[in-house]
């Protein structure tokens, strides 16, 4: 839970100094990488933190006054409520957070088997 937290303050602080968004994908790739002991624990880290940062943002945006804007899309995408593109961002957050931290993940034990299979040899 302090990691998950972590995270989401480190993506926002992140998010607030520069203007990419991509955040949510380099610190769940970080935490995969460095931290996390398998890639479930990484994969539910990544996409829990990056889901909910992005569901929070969306809610928040929604709720003033940005309503306008949600339900233009939503009407580009036939759908009948604006309130489903809030849940599609934080569905986009969760993939791309989950994914990020399970690929850092992969790499430290890709890396880490090569360097054991190295030595053997």
């Amino acid at each position: 839970m302090i990691a998950v937290g972590t995270a989401i303050l480190l993506m926002l602080v992140l998010h607030l100094l520069t203007p990419f968004w991509w955040w949510i994908i380099v610190v769940p790739f970080g935490y995969g990488a460095l931290i996390s002991r398998s890639g479930l624990n990484a994969m539910a880290l990544g996409a829990v933190s990056a889901g909910c940062l992005w569901l929070v943002a969306a809610l928040y945006y929604w709720f003033t006054s940005a309503d306008i804007i949600t339900s233009r899309i939503a009407a580009m995408f036939m759908f009948n409520d604006s309130w489903i593109m809030v849940v599609m961002t934080a569905g986009v957050g969760i993939v791309a957070g989950g994914f990020a931290a399970l690929s850092g993940y992969l790499l430290k034990s890709a890396i880490i088997r090569r360097r054991a299979a190295d030595s053997y040899s």
